[in-house]
């Protein structure tokens, strides 16, 4: 038992374990035609995996360059008629986005003046957005960063899930040659396509990737390879071309990236807490779904596009499913694109100011029942 244990406890047998349960239960997945399994079944194995073998990470390189050829695959639908027809609709896009991402950051700043959560943690941790920044300057400004780095993960699964689910409830998968993800009866894996294509969307990809490792910001990655790739296809200098298998490769990657994070000893610390927390990502997911079905009626779009669309998740996971059903995928990127512009321009702006008046808020309260005890002492001696 005790040499199982320790064959268990080491790192490439764990790998090997995660590789093999990944690919049972993707093939199980695409059997029912679930949306997006090609990442599920691997998110839902790196949760287990973390689970019983915590500790385990994916090298920050292998990550941005999973979701660098995503970034990779969107752009290459990305082309000139799409842009044209999505053009007019940019005010609708950028007035919508804002507001489900001021509308989320009070209710941060709410649940943190109610004193739901320690200190400020409600006003970094319910953050749609920017999951990295947002635990660090949670820090510094009186949050429980431990506490953030689970809210904020705990919402990216559980938005992942949900997408996944209305995805399942509400799509239809590509017919013909519109799918963009490779997974039909006709696939051939291990085709490669045009070696010039493909060797310009590796280095595409690996600029992508050297960019945001370089200059440390994770957001470089989507940004580089999409509008990267979209520029340089409509001046024609280079054609896109994503290999089967790479593609299966890169959500693999990606749902591991969001499975692993997901580890037992966070959630013992903040136990006490989780319903409050699960309570806040619930009330997001409520406000994300309200808001998309007013802007599906606004736009004329189906549900599906508009909840992809301001879905508060990973950008990577609701693009995935997005490539995987028949929906506007060009506005999904759009929104979703445009939400993580705006995250990283406000959320640290209104964190900042949020954080700064609760806590002097706090502490005047805290000088107010000083003085008050003050006085009822003089009083006593009096």
């Amino acid at each position: 038992m005790t040499a199982i244990i320790r064959l268990w406890h080491a790192r490439p047998v764990t790998w090997a374990i995660l590789l093999l349960v990944s690919i049972a239960l993707t093939a199980g997945l695409r059997l029912v035609n679930l949306p997006a399994a090609l990442m599920l079944g691997p998110m839902v194995a790196a949760i287990w995996v973390a689970d019983m073998r915590p500790g385990l990470k994916l090298p920050r390189w292998l990550t941005a360059l999973a979701q660098a050829i995503l970034g990779c695959l969107i752009a290459r639908s990305m082309t000139a008629p799409v842009l044209l027809e999505l053009a007019p609709s940019w005010p609708a896009l950028l007035g919508m986005n804002l507001l489900l991402t001021v509308l989320i950051m009070l209710l941060g700043f709410v649940a943190a003046r109610l004193h739901w959560l320690p200190g400020t943690s409600a006003i970094w941790g319910m953050s749609p957005g920017g999951a990295s920044a947002m635990v660090l300057l949670s820090e510094a400004y009186g949050g429980d960063k431990r506490l953030v780095a689970l809210m904020q993960y705990l919402r990216v699964v559980a938005a992942a899930l949900v997408v996944v689910l209305v995805g399942i409830l509400f799509g239809q998968p590509h017919a013909g040659g519109a799918t963009i993800v490779p997974g039909g009866p006709a696939t051939s894996w291990l085709a490669l396509g045009p070696p010039l294509a493909v060797l310009c969307t590796a280095a595409l990809a690996g600029t992508a990737t050297l960019a945001a490792l370089l200059l440390g910001r994770q957001t470089l990655v989507i940004f580089v390879s999409v509008f990267g790739g979209i520029a340089l296809q409509l001046a024609g200098w280079l054609r896109l071309e994503v290999p089967p298998l790479s593609v299966a490769a890169a959500f693999a990657i990606i749902g591991w990236h969001i499975g692993l994070s997901f580890t037992r000893a966070a959630l013992l610390e903040s136990a006490r807490l989780l319903p409050r927390i699960a309570l806040c990502i619930l009330a997001i997911l409520a406000l994300s779904t309200g808001l998309a079905l007013l802007f599906a009626e606004i736009m004329r779009i189906d549900f599906l596009t508009a909840y992809l669309a301001l879905n508060p998740g990973g950008t990577d996971a609701v693009l995935v499913v997005a490539a995987s059903v028949a929906v506007d995928l060009p506005l999904i990127m759009a929104m979703q694109i445009s939400r993580i512009v705006l995250v990283v321009l406000l959320a640290p702006l209104f964190g900042r100011w949020a954080a700064a008046w609760h806590m002097t808020a706090m502490r005047k309260r805290d000088d107010d029942g000083d003085a008050e005890a003050l006085a009822e002492d003089a009083d006593t001696i009096g």
